[in-house]
């Protein structure tokens, strides 16, 4: 979605993040996200654990447990319609005019999304930024959030510094324009 806003949308966003974003081309079938779909089907323990081992997903812990009750109590529906507009959305080479600077943070062994996606907006995106979080796959986020985070404030802070600095010079052009005519 935040892709698609930026190309749409250029001259509202001040920054862009993208983490494990799909390929710009689409997600085609066969891929390991409809594999998942697939096992949903089934609805079976074991298999789904099976698949996040070969997705490089942590085995253990709070978070391979939630994954895997997260995706045997989730309504099939709602997969279908992610997989459907996951498959449909299609960016191509109009992720090229993505003119934000640009931030891509990918888990260096996401084998959901594998890092030559990441490499691809590299190429297309001017001034982008990528990268790869150490020891971490596809939900880098819960991963390695510490460095998730510290990654955004790293990029985003200087930026909105000087968004906020650029708006409040504009205010206070605008009030001593507004004094002179007056």
């Amino acid at each position: 979605m935040a892709t698609s806003y930026a190309i749409r949308h250029p001259e509202k966003v001040i920054a862009l993040v993208l983490e494990d974003t799909g390929p710009a081309g689409g997600i085609k079938f066969g891929s390991v996200t409809t594999n998942f779909l697939l096992l949903l089907e089934i609805k079976n323990r074991r298999m789904l654990q099976l698949w996040l081992r070969r997705a490089g997903i942590p085995q253990t812990g709070s978070l391979a447990r939630s994954l895997v009750d997260d995706a045997l109590s989730a309504s099939r529906g709602l997969y279908y319609q992610f997989a459907r507009a996951a498959a449909a959305w299609k960016a191509g080479d109009r992720v090229r005019h993505i003119t934000a600077p640009t931030l891509l943070l990918w888990g260096s062994d996401d084998r959901v999304m594998p890092n030559h996606n990441a490499q691809a907006y590299l190429k297309q995106i001017s001034g982008s930024r990528l990268v790869l979080i150490e020891d971490a796959g596809h939900s880098l986020h819960l991963e390695q959030p510490t460095r998730f985070v510290e990654e955004h404030y790293a990029f985003l802070d200087p930026l909105i510094y000087r968004g906020i600095r650029a708006r409040v010079l504009d205010c206070a052009e605008q009030e001593w324009e507004s004094e002179a005519v007056a």
